[in-house]
């Protein structure tokens, strides 16, 4: 849209609907006792809960910002060239 664009009724009809779809999907998530924004958020969590916060960072330890990076970087270049 331009600077200054006035929206049309179809417009705000078509935004209205998309935030009451994303209000009824977040109803449902927090309705069934799930607290995080995302399926794959809650799925974490409850995956952090079952095995222990101990074991989970034990196993997924925190890496230095440098190789975070460098494997982020990684990671895109390969789903890039993928």
């Amino acid at each position: 849209m331009k600077n200054g664009h006035i929206i049309t009724e179809e417009e705000k009809k078509y935004i209205t609907n998309d935030v009451k779809i994303v209000a009824m999907a977040l109803n449902t998530l927090f309705n069934e006792g799930l607290t995080r924004m995302t399926q794959g958020s809650n799925a974490l969590s409850d995956y952090k809960k079952i095995v222990s916060m101990k074991k989970f960072e034990h196993w997924f330890p925190q890496l230095d910002y440098d190789i975070d990076k460098d494997i982020r970087q990684a990671y895109k270049r390969w789903i890039y060239l993928s």
